[in-house]
Order: structure tokens, then sequence, then C-alpha cells
């Protein structure tokens, strides 16, 4: 138990590096924040649910890719340009999957990417919202 407590503990830390990771360029590293910030209450639900290492890092791998394509993808549909985490995300993932892969992926990794994106739109869109 102790060494999965140590995995899980190194997945989330290293999301710390996503939106650095995703950014093409500075200004990008906000919009991954706020990527991140909607990802995260899922990434630790799945880990507080007790899956598995080996799920655990297909969906952790599976989300950092969302957060690249979400990247190269992303323009602002808002007229204010402020759109919060959530909203940004789910205009990239559906109940039946995530966008295409841009590197030509093989029909298993993209099968395996849509897999964590319905999880995740499923969680988004069933979370409670925050009331300020």
């Amino acid at each position: 138990m102790k060494n999965r407590d140590g995995i899980c503990n190194r997945l989330l830390d290293a999301t710390r590096d996503w939106p650095q990771s995703w950014a093409r360029e500075a200004e990008e590293i906000q919009l991954g924040n706020q990527i991140l910030e909607a990802m995260l209450p899922f990434l630790e639900s799945i880990v507080a649910e007790g899956r598995s290492e080996t799920t655990l890092r297909r969906h952790f791998g599976n989300l950092w890719m969302l957060g690249g394509e979400i990247i190269d993808g992303y323009e602002p549909y808002s007229p204010e340009g402020i759109e919060s985490g959530s909203d940004i995300v789910l205009k990239f993932i559906e109940y039946d999957g995530g966008p295409l892969l841009g590197h030509h992926a093989e029909e298993e990794e993209q099968r395996s990417f849509d897999s964590s994106c319905k999880k995740l739109y499923k969680f988004l869109i069933h979370r409670p919202i925050k009331k300020s």
C-alpha cells in the first residue's frame, strides 16, 4: 500500500509541470493552468478510487496528451476571452471521446485516449457547480 501511495503522489506531483510542457509560448502557460485546474479533481478522484497503477498511468498519460491537443487547437471563443478550464476542456471532449490525436496515433492508442476523455467528460458534466 505504501508503494502505491508513493506512485500516486508522484503522478499527482508530476501534473504541476504539465502546463509548461504543453506550452509552446509563455502566454499558453496560463491556459495550461486552467486546463489542469479542470482535470485535477478527476485525477484525484481516480487515485482515491484505488485504481491500479497501470490504469492510473494510462489515464494520467492520456490526459497529459489531451492538454497538449487542447493547447494546439484552442482559440478563444468568448468575446471577453474569459472561460473556465472546464468550459475549455469540454470544447474538446464529448460523451464518445476526445479529439483525434495529432500525431497519427495507432487505433489502440486512440481508443485508450477516447476512453479517458469519456470518463473525464462524464466527471465534468456531472460534477456539482461551485457557487462563489
